[in-house]
């Protein structure tokens, strides 16, 4: 037993050269099919030597195909197995013809759990498949948090890469948006009527897009954690009544009816009134959006012992269900959103991230397409 454990640590103080030396060869597979074939030969003599089929350390038959598959992957690792099985059953099959010797941990009438020797083999051999088990998932986790920090440090280069971008772009597009309305309104010369529709056109894309790199900026910050949150205790009803009262003129202009059942006692909450008003006729905007002329747009609350609930329901287009799950994420659209209802596709992402910077959550239902949707929100009482 001490010539196979010596044979094993020169063995792996040899290997640890070699991957220092030439990390190349490491990486060569013949080279690691040879390494770990060589420790399923080392586990077979120390099972052979110490009890055969009765070793305690027929475990680590276990531990060699597991760590393969931890960083080879599955079928290598299968690969692995059937050496380990082969092995093992090949040398209980000499000992069994007698070509080579047995060696027995207690000789009968002694009662295994009464002989020291068996008992001191077990305690050794769990304590080294335990080492061995510890150092495996710690490297794996040591592994796992160093990609980790590696992509969080690529998220965080590519969140700054966009910061940059997008403040580079505001200013351009502000100046273009404001000439734009020059031209349209006739302040540098007049206007034919057809340049006034292809102005109009211009000046809506411009709008759209300042208003999408405003939405990135915003999310931006409030990832980073770099958005101030200015929360003060809030009467939560007159911000909701707040937020209609904003969209008013887009109600009219479709024929919109607001249908409100809003608690008008509900406690104070800990909020930014300003973020949640921006959430607010954000969702309502959504629902006057997707909503056809004369119908219904509900908003609602709700109160539990820890949470106040606000939802908002239209009567519209609906949402698939494959698209529920994804609604929230940046410039994600439906697929079957028409081209005239497309918005820049960060609206509800940053509503995600204004609510859960205020500990609470978002989401929403819908039973299909043209039958309405319902997005909901709630923030915590205390």
């Amino acid at each position: 037993i001490m010539y196979v454990a010596l044979i094993f640590s020169l063995y792996n103080s040899i290997l640890i050269l070699l991957a220092r030396n030439n990390p190349n060869i490491c990486r060569n597979p013949l080279f690691i099919y040879a390494q770990f074939l060589f420790d399923l030969c080392v586990v077979t003599a120390l099972v052979h030597f110490t009890g055969g089929l009765e070793s305690p350390f027929v475990f680590l038959y276990l531990l060699v195909p597991t760590v393969v598959a931890i960083f080879y992957g599955s079928s290598f690792a299968i690969f692995m197995a059937g050496h380990a099985v082969i092995l093992f059953a090949g040398i209980n099959q000499l000992e069994s013809f007698g070509f080579i010797t047995h060696y027995m941990i207690a000789i009968p009438p002694i009662v295994l759990y009464r002989d020291v020797r068996f008992l001191f083999l077990h305690v050794v051999s769990f304590f080294f498949i335990c080492l061995a088990l510890i150092y495996s998932v710690s490297y794996l986790a040591d592994m796992f948090r160093k990609k980790q920090k590696e992509i969080e440090e690529i998220s965080a280069e590519k969140m700054d890469f966009m910061n940059n971008v997008a403040h580079e772009l505001r200013s351009p597009l502000t100046s273009i948006k404001e000439y734009i309305s020059l031209f349209a309104e006739g302040m540098l010369g007049e206007v034919p009527p057809n340049q006034k529709e292809v102005l109009g056109v211009l000046d809506r894309q411009a709008k759209r897009m300042v208003t999408m790199i405003s939405d990135l900026l915003d999310i931006a910050r409030i990832e980073s954690g770099k958005a101030k949150f200015e929360q003060k205790q809030v009467n939560l009803t007159q911000v909701i009544d707040n937020a209609a009262t904003e969209l008013v003129p887009q109600f009219v202009a479709k024929k919109l009816k607001l249908v409100q059942a809003v608690d008008p006692n509900l406690p104070l909450v800990q909020i930014d009134e300003l973020k949640i008003l921006e959430i607010l006729i954000n969702l309502l905007s959504n629902a006057i959006k997707f909503s056809r002329d004369s119908g219904k747009i509900y908003i609602a609350t709700g109160l539990d012992p820890k949470f106040v609930t606000v939802s908002v329901r239209d009567e519209g287009h609906g949402i698939e269900k494959q698209d529920l799950p994804h609604i929230f994420e940046k410039f994600y659209r439906a697929q079957k959103e028409s081209a005239s209802l497309k918005g820049t596709g960060l609206g509800l992402s940053l509503c995600k991230s204004i609510i859960e910077r205020h500990g609470g959550k978002i989401w929403a239902k819908s039973p299909g397409l043209d039958k309405g949707a319902t997005f909901y929100f709630s923030i915590p009482l205390k």
